[in-house]
């Protein structure tokens, strides 16, 4: 199928060709780099999913992790483990006949190290079914705990890489931290700067493509002006594109578009506080809102959910932390009747922390509790992306000062087992997280 009319597949397509160029020029590489901007973040996780297909064009076999870097000593095996459960996952659907079982047996008795890893890529690749495809192992670390650390590590392991292994790795046109590796290699590495190309641009004509009197396309159309009038700080134009906003949904009938216009017309005046506005247009639509959710639509419980959000955002962006409090409480009812977990634990982290800064203590353990067994109800993957550490912590702490001993050990360990022994010195690391409630993401126009 032809990629001619989709801006985005052509951008994954001149991310193939450059990387084609590149390695055949440059046939000693052992570790590519790319630069990118954290806008174009989706755009590389296309790039990734497709070359790590049966669909890739560039020729090499790519398998990415996303494992978080936390002790250098750590990562090999945990990477390692990773990859062999994987591999028990999926062997029966590859073409490929490999012995895991042995390096499995090295990861238990504790004997992998980066030298180890190095070898059983070696040996993966030996057993590919075209093994002049290069093997590339793509590293992007959900979180990196010390760029020095990693930056020495990454080095390591591509110093004893063999020819027909290679390394992937993503780094940030603001942040380089990987740039000095990519410069100790020399001819070994890679660079592959995709910064030029424009994603923004791509999403918005994609966006606002199909009928213009749709009022779905109206709507999305208005947002991507009222961001440009945001980020120049012009309120007066933001105020136009966001009244059209609203004409235009009112016009179509559909009652959750209409709604959905008046939250995200209000997030945007946020940076202006405008006051008055802004509860206007979140009180208009709670109230579009409210009587279907009470009749058991899910489509505007959903908008609902992001209107009191956003009440909540400003009611504590304006000091009246009582009524984020309240507010806060409302949407976390209706995600817990959604039954959508990870925004419920979520809501909760934010409430505790809200009333810890009030000091009302009782509010403050209330929903540590109740953020913390909703954390059960979430997979390992869930927890390690939310911010369950935090309340476990704060769990964890509770359980010890009012002597639940029970309570505080299965919180250790479960928490030991999901992010490592020194949990309790990673939740240091994450406190910044631990801020001020923030508007919630805008909510998605396919699902209003």
């Amino acid at each position: 199928m032809s990629n001619e009319h989709n801006p985005i597949a052509r951008m994954v397509e001149t991310m193939q060709r450059r990387w084609k160029k590149a390695v055949a020029l440059q046939p000693a590489w052992r570790m590519i780099r790319w630069v990118i901007r954290p806008q174009q973040a989706s755009l590389l996780n296309g790039y990734c999913r497709l070359e790590s297909s049966a669909h890739g064009s560039t020729g090499e076999l790519l398998v990415v992790h996303v494992l978080p870097f936390k002790e250098p000593e750590q990562y090999a095996p945990q990477l390692m483990q990773q990859w062999l459960q994987e591999w028990q996952d999926e062997k029966n659907t590859l073409r490929q006949h490999w012995a895991a079982e042995p390096w499995l047996a090295r990861v238990e008795k504790g004997d992998a190290t980066v030298q180890t890893l190095a070898s059983m890529l070696k040996d993966f690749h030996q057993h590919l079914a075209r093994r002049q495809q290069t093997l590339v192992l793509g590293l992007i670390p959900h979180s990196v705990s010390g760029f020095p650390e990693f930056r020495k590590w990454l080095q390591s392991l591509v110093d004893i890489l063999p020819p027909a292994v290679g390394l992937m790795v993503v780094d940030h046109q603001d942040a380089p931290e990987l740039k000095p590796v990519a410069h100790t290699l020399r001819d070994k590495a890679i660079t592959l700067d995709i910064t030029d190309l424009d994603v923004e641009a791509a999403m918005e004509s994609i966006a606002i493509a199909g009928n213009p009197n749709d009022a779905d396309v109206q709507l999305r159309k208005c947002l991507f002006e009222m961001g440009r009038a945001a980020r120049a700080n012009n309120k007066g134009l933001l105020c136009q594109w966001g009244d059209k906003a609203l004409e235009a949904t009112q016009r179509s009938g559909n009652k959750s578009l209409w709604a959905t216009a008046h939250v995200v017309y209000a997030g945007f005046l946020m940076q202006f506080k405008e006051s008055e506005r802004i509860n206007t247009l979140l009180d208009k639509a709670v109230s579009i809102t409210e009587p279907f959710y009470k009749q058991g639509d899910a489509v505007h419980a959903a908008v609902l959910m992001q209107a009191y959000g956003y009440k909540a955002a400003y009611c504590n962006m304006t000091r009246e932390k009582k009524e984020a409090l309240q507010w806060l409480e409302k949407q976390l009812g209706i995600a817990l009747q959604q039954e959508i977990w990870l925004y419920g634990v979520s809501i909760c982290k934010t409430i505790a922390f809200l009333a810890y800064e009030k000091g009302e203590m009782d509010i403050f353990r209330k929903y540590t509790q109740q953020g913390y067994e909703l954390g059960w109800r979430l997979t390992d993957e869930e927890a390690k992306l939310s911010e369950y550490l935090l309340l476990a912590k704060d769990y964890y702490d509770l359980a010890l000062e009012q002597r639940r001993k029970e309570q505080a050990a299965e919180a250790n360990e479960r928490m030991t087992r999901l992010f490592g022994a020194d949990w309790h010195e990673q939740v240091k690391k994450h406190k910044k997280a631990y801020t001020a409630i923030k508007p919630p993401e805008n909510m998605p126009l396919e699902n209003a």
